[in-house]
């Protein structure tokens, strides 16, 4: 049978409203049937007997123990809708939505904890400014320093320690 007779073949079937069944082939209209791809190479290579590691008699019994719990047979478990997708994680608003008008007010709506800060000022250019308190210390001429104690002090804490048996490290800690 010619393509085009086999063409005309499928269309009138389809007509009908016969049932077909299509394949799709491999490289079809590719003249590949002999061409080696690394990984072929690699699979013919492979020497390796493949099989699922048993798992424990324990694993079998939780399974067990779960199944009739739930109240399911061996079968109600094996043909389960496997391909249902659980959502762990949703995602959640980005930062500009959870921080909007309308999903504070969404929150307090709920009974939700809100946290508010009022940043000091926000919003405002004012990272050079110079306020009161900094013109002060800039006028401040004074040195500031620990005063030293005199040495005979050195030498009482010294002798106290030593007495306690301590180190100075001990001391310190």
């Amino acid at each position: 049978m010619g393509e085009e007779e086999g063409v005309d073949a499928i269309n009138a079937a389809q007509r009908r409203g016969e049932d077909l069944e299509t394949t799709k082939k491999w490289s079809a209209g590719q003249n590949k049937q002999h061409l080696v791809t690394r990984n072929t190479a690699k699979l013919d290579r492979e020497t390796e007997e493949l099989h699922h590691h048993r798992v424990s008699l324990e694993v079998g019994k939780v399974i067990q123990l779960g199944r009739q719990n739930k109240g399911l047979t061996q079968k109600d478990l094996a043909t389960s809708d496997w391909d249902t997708v659980t959502v762990l994680r949703k995602k959640g608003p980005t930062a500009a939505q959870a921080k909007s008008k309308q999903a504070i007010n969404a929150a307090q709506r709920r009974g939700e904890d809100l946290e508010t800060t009022k940043k000091w000022s926000a919003g405002q250019n004012k990272q050079h400014l110079v306020t009161r308190n900094t013109a002060k210390l800039d006028r401040e001429t004074e040195e500031l320093h620990h005063h030293r104690v005199s040495l005979e002090v050195g030498k009482v804490i010294q002798l106290g320690r030593q007495n306690k048996g301590l180190t100075q490290k001990d001391l310190a800690t």
